[in-house]
């Protein structure tokens, strides 16, 4: 088979890009299991592109590893718990079927980046542990704006995006 245009490939990775960034999954609502439409439409387009990129692999293209990055603290702060919910459903649902290997790992799990804007001081392990759904990711704190200030985030623990 013949590889897919580069337009499609672009698309699949903007696409990507935004369905696996899931920082507003948990707006508007308190509990995981009670997300909105909006999430919901989040998770069917990010079920869709891996799909696409396990397919794309299966007819020999190559195709992006992905990660996922949640919102613990962007806008109104969620429940770390609820947060830990939503990676737990990511491993069950999204990473066991299709094997880990086709994520982005550190420390051999999947790497879940957790957005956390507002605050200089990165949660404490016992926090981080929550999110983390069960344990079934490496968690790494994600804040905005330091392009300007790299340092800042260097110091106190945070990945800029």
């Amino acid at each position: 088979m013949l590889a897919p245009p580069a337009r499609v490939c672009s698309f699949l990775t903007l696409l990507s890009a935004y369905a696996l960034c899931r920082s507003n999954s948990l707006w508007g609502e308190q509990k995981w299991a009670a997300r909105s439409p909006g999430a919901q439409q989040l998770n069917n387009a990010t079920v869709l592109a891996l799909q696409t990129y396990a397919q794309m692999r299966t007819e020999g293209h190559t195709a992006p590893k992905a990660l996922f990055m949640v919102g613990l603290r962007n806008g109104p702060p969620a429940d770390p718990v609820q947060v830990g919910l939503e990676a737990a459903w990511v491993a069950q649902n999204l990473v066991r079927p299709l094997g880990k290997e086709r994520f982005v790992q550190l420390g051999g799990k999947p790497l879940l980046l957790v957005l956390y804007c507002g605050d200089v001081n990165v949660p404490n392990a016992s926090v981080t542990a929550v999110v983390s759904g069960g344990g079934a990711f490496t968690v790494r704190w994600l804040a905005t704006q330091l392009q300007e200030n790299p340092a800042l985030g260097l110091k106190y623990g945070f990945w800029s995006w």
